[in-house]
């Protein structure tokens, strides 16, 4: 009776506003049990580097002597080898003293997507196979269900076709190949050597490699990659300059000795950059090779309408796009990517053109100057320039040759980003293969990674928050 009474006397809205109080609680909490790996808020940490370098293992935080580039390596390396180079500048450090090391990432883990769904092509998942049930793997999902998978040149092929990743995918897995914003210091004693890596070319020269007479009054940088330092036989440094292709070595694990053989050339490259706002006359080209294909892409703005782009793109002198782009004389981050035989151009991580290369030559070289940017103007409009590489996917260390794979009807294939150190499909045979059952979920954000301090009150784990961030 007394219940009765005190419920006739609460509003029927306030009774239906706790009802749904006490639902959405209800629903919180399972949500909280279930959502997350391991129950509750997770603490998935991430242990190794085969996913680097968008999730990190235990890792030290690095800073070059030389060129001033920040990098990070595996922890164990970096306190094992008295020598960690340089993957910006080729600098070899031999007096490293206690590097700051770092926590693994501890990333969350939604259990509910992939029971709803199934993954999707380069997705990221979470997973434990029979055979490893102890472990929690973290890889990225290439091939699905009853598909045959290879990998050629460095790229995932799906029953005979190339396959090709989104914008926010490529800038996930790509690794910083050179940042000109740390160029080698002029009192370095490498006199001999280039300071940056972008090299100031004639415009006769670029006029004769590209044969269009528009380059002739531009100012051009050109890229060349190559080594910067190397060692004689006493060990002292040895100033040296050699132009070399770009390779797939792994700056998270430099010292890991690989074979000829497992070194691989990779022209699967991008350009970014910040272009500041052009003003009328002004003008800027970005050059870009893929081995037999030399693309031309030119911006200034349109005459009477200041704030809008005049955008043409070239392949091999052949005009192959010219469009109006509005408002997109702003200052902004612009991306010229070959990764996955397609060039994509994008202003703001939006992409304005794309266009595969299918038929690109596997027997032409490697271009050793893969980009080279021009511009009019008193003053470069360039900022924030930055190469990468996309990852080479080829076979596991030790091996020349991977066949193709036919996957079963519940099958997935799965690589590591960092390609030269992972475990994954390429190696996991009967009984190792990745099926539905295994997977425990996808992996939504890094949710607190930690640097490390010194002794007192430091010794607690300081957030980084740089590395915060949504999975791709």
């Amino acid at each position: 009776m007394f219940s009765s009474s005190v419920c006739s006397a609460i509003p029927q809205s306030r009774r239906h506003a706790w009802l749904r109080r006490l639902i959405l609680a209800f629903i919180a909490a399972v949500v909280l049990e279930t959502w997350f790996v391991a129950g509750g808020f997770p603490s998935v940490r991430i242990e190794g580097g085969s996913m680097a370098p968008q999730l990190l293992g235990r890792h030290a935080k690095l800073r070059c002597r030389e060129c001033g580039a920040p990098f990070v390596c595996d922890a164990e390396l970096a306190n094992s080898f008295p020598r960690v180079v340089c993957p910006n500048c080729g600098y070899a450090d031999r007096s490293i003293d206690s590097p700051a090391i770092a926590a693994g990432d501890l990333i969350l883990v939604d259990r509910t997507t992939f029971a709803l769904r199934s993954p999707k092509r380069w997705e990221v998942i979470a997973f434990r196979p029979d055979d490893r049930a102890e472990q929690l793997f973290i890889k990225r999902a290439v091939g699905l269900p009853g598909e045959t998978v290879s990998l050629r040149d460095g790229d995932v092929y799906i029953d005979g076709r190339v396959q090709r990743k989104e914008l926010p995918v490529q800038k996930a897995v790509a690794t910083l190949v050179y940042d000109a914003d740390h160029s080698l210091a002029e009192a370095s004693g490498a006199a001999e050597l280039h300071t940056s890596r972008w090299i100031a070319t004639k415009a006769g020269e670029m006029s004769n490699n590209y044969a269009n007479s528009d380059v002739l009054d531009m100012n051009w940088l050109e890229f060349r990659h190559g080594l910067a330092y190397s060692s004689n036989a006493s060990g002292a440094e040895k100033a040296v300059w050699k132009e070399a292709p770009i390779e797939d070595l792994s700056s998270y694990y430099p010292q890991v000795p690989r074979r000829e053989e497992n070194v691989h050339a990779v022209d699967d490259l991008m350009l970014t950059f910040r272009c500041e706002r052009l003003r009328p006359n002004e003008k800027i080209v970005v050059l870009a090779k893929r081995r037999n294909r030399v693309f031309m892409l030119s911006a200034s703005p349109v005459p009477e309408i200041p704030a809008d782009l005049q955008v043409q793109i070239s392949e091999n002198g052949q005009v192959i796009f010219k469009s109006r782009l509005e408002n997109a004389s702003d200052e902004g981050d612009w991306t010229i990517s070959l990764f996955d035989r397609q060039l994509l151009c994008a202003i703001k991580d939006r992409p304005f053109f794309v266009k595969q290369i299918d038929d690109d030559s596997s027997t032409a070289p490697v271009a050793l100057r893969p980009f080279a940017v021009g511009f009019r103007g008193s003053e470069s409009p360039f900022r924030l320039v930055r190469v990468w590489r996309d990852v080479y996917y080829g076979p596991p260390v030790g091996m020349t040759e991977l066949p193709e794979r036919r996957l079963a009807d519940d099958e997935f294939y799965v690589l590591g980003d960092n390609s030269p150190v992972s475990e994954d499909s390429r190696i996991w045979q009967t009984p190792g293969q990745v099926v539905y059952k295994h997977l425990l979920g996808k992996p939504l954000c890094i949710l607190w990674p930690f640097r490390g301090r010194g002794g007192g009150l430091s010794r607690f784990p300081v957030p980084d928050f740089d590395r915060l961030g949504y999975i791709r």
